[in-house]
């Protein structure tokens, strides 16, 4: 509330008697607020429904496919996701958390991305597709691949071939992303598989930090060797499966932690 200097006596003492009546309030509603703040507990509230999600199963969980954010690292648990074993998650709230805030991050940056890329840029007409699927083409049916590139930007010219450049967002804290001088070797075969599937010939690269708001920008060329490396090893999966076999154990402290598989691998074992 905005009072004149030359407001009358009046105003000014309904005004003073105002704020002392809400200093009461404010001093009486101390213990209201507390018993109100127990009463809702939303930290309590809150973990208990994010733990809960470990117990959901999702489809993509159970579908037998290959998903390429799954590929690199373990392949163990390529066996057991090809024989459509169900997971029980280890991801906890608090891993959660992280989860479904870079997952708002992402849909943030696909937003801003769908409007750049939308229109001519410099004589090259651009669109951008976010969550575009290649399950449905050639090599991801013959290999059993399923999933989703983070988004395709596609440059077409009058007189030249298109360009297709697959956008992998990655979000990270401020200590990650510091360190990050180049794409990880596991998102580049991640995304490596997205440019296979759709016939891209670059892979941009969006490390976003997430703690102070910036980007480093990476583009990396489709690699056909990593390509055939990811083929002889889904390749290899399969084939151990048809003849009643899994993949060995791989335990890794880090990777272990939160595999839905832990239960039913026991990667203590090690064999």
């Amino acid at each position: 509330m905005e009072v004149s200097l030359d407001a009358p006596f009046t105003e000014l003492l309904l005004l003073s008697m105002a704020l002392e009546s809400l200093r009461e309030v404010t001093l009486i509603g101390d213990k209201m607020s507390d018993d109100i703040l127990g009463l809702l507990d939303p930290v309590n509230r809150i973990n208990k429904l994010l733990d809960a999600q470990d117990d959901v199963v999702q489809q993509r969980d159970i579908d037998g496919k290959y998903h390429p954010s799954g590929i690199s690292g373990c392949a163990r648990k390529l066996s057991y996701a090809w024989l459509k074993e169900r997971p029980k998650h280890r991801i906890g709230n608090s891993l959660r958390r992280t989860f479904q805030h870079g997952h708002s991050i992402h849909d943030m940056l696909q937003a801003w991305m769908t409007k750049v890329y939308n229109g001519d840029i410099d004589g090259y007409w651009t669109t951008f597709s976010a969550e575009l699927p290649i399950g449905s083409t050639e090599l991801a049916q013959q290999y059993n691949i399923a999933g989703s590139t983070d988004g395709l930007i596609t440059l077409t010219c009058e007189g030249k071939d298109p360009i297709k450049v697959i956008y992998e967002a990655k979000s990270a804290s401020v200590s990650s992303w510091n360190n990050v001088g180049s794409p990880m070797p596991k998102h580049i075969e991640q995304a490596n598989i997205y440019a296979a599937c759709l016939g891209a010939e670059h892979i941009l690269f969006d490390y976003y930090n997430k703690s102070a708001d910036k980007h480093k920008y990476f583009l990396v060329p489709f690699s056909p060797e990593l390509w055939d490396a990811t083929i002889a090893k889904l390749t290899l999966v399969t084939e151990k499966i048809v003849l009643g076999e899994l993949m060995p154990r791989e335990h890794s402290s880090f990777e272990c932690r939160s595999c839905g598989y832990y239960y039913t691998c026991k990667p203590e074992l090690n064999t």
